[in-house]
């Protein structure tokens, strides 16, 4: 399993996706409560429950009551503090 998750990880590719770019709209832009955050997504969402990573991931960075997670999608996640 180890294995097989090192060579997804070599596998994978900033090409791979266009760069996500938002227009200078009020609709895109960032709010004070929410200029604090991190985006990320799932390695290997067929593995990985997104309700248990973003369930415990507050509690192993001590944040339990300063943060929410959000699924953005299958695989994509967002925190705010």
């Amino acid at each position: 399993m180890a294995d097989m998750l090192h060579k997804a990880i070599q596998a994978m590719s900033l090409e791979e996706e266009e760069p996500l770019t938002l227009p200078d709209s009020p609709r895109f832009r960032v709010f004070d409560e929410n200029e604090r955050s991190l985006l990320g997504r799932l390695l290997n969402p067929d593995c990985q429950s997104m309700a248990r990573m973003i369930e415990y991931m507050p509690t192993a960075w001590r944040v339990y009551d300063r943060v929410r997670g959000i699924a953005l999608s299958r695989d994509r996640f967002q925190f705010v503090f």
